[in-house]
């Protein structure tokens, strides 16, 4: 059908732009890019969402045109902040998702303000700054359950509970939402490997 073929071919427009932001980045590295050239390749998303007709329809319908712009926008910043993390740039990688963020909630599209939060978390934890991570973490889950994306809305209470319980020593408070995480788990997890 056309949507299916509309939301096939999103999906793998935002692989392709995800591989242009880490081509990017890899053309200016420097010794320590080269050095996480490999695990920067293996940060790409994976292409076998783009052809599972299931997956693609569980997804949120498309932004609005007059969403469109800051959308495109935030992914694009969304995708170099990935690439910036994983070539080990992180406090690059923090500047360009915190861009990313502003333009997500200028789009008012959950998915992509869902994973805008989630980046900038990530980012704030591997700098050690638990506080901030805590706080976009937390502001993500919203988006993220509105969005839709089961698999985006584990992932971050995943890092939400690390953040909390391990980082911030407050495992106590993490262990109430275990029943939570639990659930989505037996939801997604076991499809998508994460039960490992």
């Amino acid at each position: 059908s056309q949507e299916l073929l509309d939301l096939r071919m999103q999906c793998l427009d935002d692989r392709r732009e995800s591989l242009r932001q880490l081509v990017s980045v890899l053309q200016a590295a420097d010794a320590t890019v080269v050095g996480q050239a490999r695990r920067a390749v293996d940060g790409l998303p994976p292409l076998e969402p783009c052809s599972d007709p299931n997956l693609l329809r569980q997804s949120h319908p498309p932004p609005s045109s007059m969403q469109q712009d800051a959308v495109d926008d935030a992914n694009a910043r969304l995708s170099k902040a990935e690439a910036l993390f994983n070539a080990g740039l992180l406090h690059s990688a923090r500047e360009v998702a915190e861009g990313a963020v502003a333009k997500a909630n200028e789009s008012e599209y959950a998915p992509v303000q869902a994973r805008a939060l989630l980046e900038a978390g990530t980012v704030a934890a591997a700098l050690g700054d638990a506080a901030t991570a805590e706080q976009r973490l937390r502001a993500a889950l919203g988006p993220a359950r509105q969005s839709g994306d089961e698999a985006l809305e584990l992932q971050t209470w995943l890092q939400l509970l690390y953040v909390v319980g391990v980082t911030s020593g407050r495992a106590e408070e993490a262990e109430q939402w275990y029943p939570v995480v639990e659930a989505l788990l037996e939801r997604v997890g076991a499809s998508d490997g994460l039960r490992a």
